[in-house]
């Protein structure tokens, strides 16, 4: 006899209403790196297993595990920017205040979320993920931009400094979440001595 030792079944969402199931696999698996900090955590079965759907109920979302992973990695650069955004909006005018406070919301985001940030900056979504991350660098472009406008920088291009203010941050991070990290300065002490070499105030 067949066991019937299964999980409660999902109520199936009201026709028309898809894009809750969607939002629901997505929380899901956010939920998923956040416990585990490890993208290769996140499958097709363990996804629908933790809303309570089948399988196929999420191919009906997603063509297969990496259409889930570039959905996830979207959703990640999307809360990722609008925490950066908040964090410099709440900064003022002063463009270096502004600039400090994205980066240090950077670093923020990435230690409390470990495995969202490796799904974002790894290999598991593939090429896409490249051009995905492209709004969120654009916020440190737009920063230093206002730098140089200001006059606070010199002949500097300011798509090339804020790559270089995104390897800093990167960098950080991943020595931060190493037994190395005790070497390191606070995030915000080591961004204001990095800021301080390459402005003029």
């Amino acid at each position: 006899m067949a066991s019937t030792n299964r999980q409660n079944p999902r109520r199936r969402n009201p026709k028309g209403q898809g894009v809750q199931l969607r939002e629901e696999l997505l929380a899901a698996a956010t939920r998923m790196l956040d416990e585990s900090g490890d993208p290769a955590t996140v499958t097709i079965r363990g996804v629908a297993a933790a809303v309570g759907v089948v399988p196929n109920a999420v191919y009906l979302h997603f063509a297969n595990r990496q259409a889930l992973l570039v959905a996830l990695v979207a959703d990640r650069f999307a809360a990722f920017g609008d925490h950066i955004r908040t964090a410099t909006n709440a900064a003022g005018n002063d463009p270096l205040e502004r600039v400090k406070a994205g980066h240090r919301a950077y670093i923020e985001f990435a230690l409390a979320h470990h495995g969202h940030y490796r799904l974002m900056f790894g290999d598991d979504a593939g090429e896409p993920a490249v051009s995905i991350g492209l709004d969120a660098f654009g916020l440190c472009v737009d920063g230093c931009r206002e730098l140089s406008t200001a006059g606070l920088i010199g002949d500097v291009d300011p798509e090339e400094l804020a790559a270089a203010l995104w390897a800093f941050d990167h960098g950080y991070v991943e020595l931060a979440r190493t037994n190395k990290g005790r070497l390191l300065a606070d995030p915000d002490q080591a961004l204001a001595t990095l800021l301080a070499a390459i402005t003029r105030r």
